[in-house]
């Protein structure tokens, strides 16, 4: 009943884990029972197993990190599939927390899905150019999200060179900063963390 934890049994066994943001549990039921098959042949930890699951975590799927009053979410999703998973994993884990958004998206994108599954009414979105391909124009993505909710709270900017400054003013109490839609879009986000926070301090 608890949508927070997965359990996985054997026989015996029973072992209890904290759902990660990004692992099919097919996934970590296939390991377990590989562990559990080797058992005899090498010694098997299940609390370290149960702290390596708890601290997995993809490059730029749900990729958290830390500011000093907000977090910064980094995922590629750009596609409604991915983008569907990632806004119930923001609903699962910042269920009460404004949402920036910091998106672009490739022309060959179906944006308009994309923003329509991950859009709140109280989300702030700024829509920024891909560098070297093609993309939705930044205009283009904001009418997009207009002509989701007319009351949105949401600009474009035209210049590619993504500006620490722009970022860091959304590091507000209660805000978590999101950054979507493109790998071009969160290798410049982690290089600025990296370059601009002090504290680089990845989420487990």
């Amino acid at each position: 009943t608890d949508t927070t934890l997965w359990q996985w049994r054997a026989q015996t066994t029973t072992v209890s884990f904290q759902k990660p943001a990004m692992m099919h549990p097919n996934c970590l039921a296939a390991a377990c029972q590989v562990l559990h098959v080797f058992a005899k042949s090498f010694s098997v930890s299940w609390s370290l197993v149960q702290q390596v699951v708890a601290s997995f975590q993809l490059m730029g799927r749900f990729e958290r990190f830390a500011l000093q009053h907000a977090e910064v979410v980094l995922d590629v999703a750009h596609n409604p599939a991915a983008c569907q998973v990632l806004h119930q994993n923001l609903q699962t884990h910042f269920p009460h927390k404004r949402l920036c958004f910091f998106a672009g998206f490739g022309r060959d994108k179906d944006a308009l899905s994309c923003i329509s599954l991950l859009h709140e009414s109280q989300s702030h979105w700024c829509f920024l150019p891909l560098l070297k391909r093609p993309c939705h124009a930044p205009e283009a993505l904001q009418a997009m999200l207009l002509s989701i909710d007319y009351t949105a709270d949401g600009h474009w900017c035209s210049d590619v060179f993504i500006d620490p400054d722009l970022v860091l003013a959304h590091d507000k109490d209660h805000t978590v900063i999101v950054v979507v839609g493109s790998f071009l879009m969160v290798d410049a986000f982690r290089n600025i963390i990296r370059k601009t926070i002090a504290t680089f301090d990845p989420k487990t």
